[in-house]
């Protein structure tokens, strides 16, 4: 019960950090968030953990989602549709992982976010803080951080 309670205090205050985090930082805890439960669903498939693998795949499809919706248009319009186009691959594979059980189809998505996030990183420093993602929302970060 104890562990249960601190760990819900934890998710409070990363997620209140995360709300009050440059956009930068928001997108690159989210990113981080969505490679953390794809691993943590490649575990639940080696132990058998159906129940596991499907709220960490859905969560991480959740992320993703959140990370499309974040795309700001006006900046880039080839750069974000080839994003969009992207992220909406990425969730339609890892429901076809989930259906399936598979290990492999996580792998390729986590490659594919992995790719990005390794070149949105090399961005920081370089962005200002407002302007960069202006479509992303204070509650979906507080709701996605959890």
């Amino acid at each position: 019960m104890y562990n249960r309670q601190a760990m819900n205090q934890y998710r409070q205050v990363n997620a209140q950090a995360a709300v009050d985090s440059s956009p930068y930082k928001i997108i690159t805890l989210l990113m981080q968030g969505a490679l953390d439960r794809m691993t943590s669903a490649k575990g639940c498939i080696q132990h058998n953990n159906i129940e596991g693998r499907n709220q960490f795949i859905n969560k991480a499809v959740d992320i993703i989602d959140c990370l499309k919706e974040s795309l700001v248009h006006k900046h880039d319009e080839e750069m974000t549709a080839n994003l969009e186009n992207l992220y909406d691959y990425m969730s339609r594979r890892l429901f076809e992982a989930n259906a399936e059980n598979n290990a492999v189809m996580i792998d390729e998505v986590y490659g594919l976010l992995n790719t990005i996030f390794d070149g949105w990183k090399e961005l920081e420093g370089k962005l200002p803080d407002s302007g960069v993602s202006e479509a992303y929302g204070e509650q979906q970060a507080a709701g996605l951080a959890k």
